[in-house]
């Protein structure tokens, strides 16, 4: 599998609905962020990005999600990028279903979010049958090592 770039990325994620993207931080180019950004700035789309690690605590995550639903009546179209999401791999986190339930129901498909996160935790994520993320993304890296 080849990585998909920030041009493709801009180009075809809204036509082919993605809504949820995976990406593994060990394979990412360190440049992706940046043209992703510029190109969305350039494209007339919106961006954001937070770093999970700086929201440690559940109350933290619950006032990202709150902007979210904020930005959500916006009906531009948007990047929500969630860097380091191992907050969101406690399955205990009920903050984690919400997230989807934000980015998975509503009928605009103005939203694109990109998690990056390292295997370990992108596979508790997405692939554990217990997660409200299970089998619900497209990997636009392949998993590192």
């Amino acid at each position: 599998m080849n990585n998909i770039s920030p041009e493709l990325f801009i180009k075809f994620s809204w036509s082919l609905n993605y809504k949820i993207s995976t990406a593994d931080s060990s394979v990412l180019s360190e440049s992706f962020l940046k043209e992703l950004y510029s190109l969305s700035k350039s494209n007339n789309i919106e961006f954001y990005c937070w770093d999970l690690t700086n929201f440690p605590s559940d109350l933290d995550i619950f006032k990202i999600l709150k902007n979210i639903e904020k930005i959500q009546y916006n009906d531009k179209k948007t990047i929500l990028i969630f860097k380091n999401c191992e907050p969101l791999s406690n399955l205990r986190c009920s903050n984690s279903f919400y997230l989807r339930t934000l980015l998975t129901t509503k009928l605009s498909n103005n939203f694109q979010s990109i998690f990056i996160s390292d295997k370990e935790n992108l596979l508790k994520i997405f692939a554990n049958r217990m997660s409200p993320f299970y089998q619900s993304h497209y990997m636009i890296t392949e998993y590192g090592k």
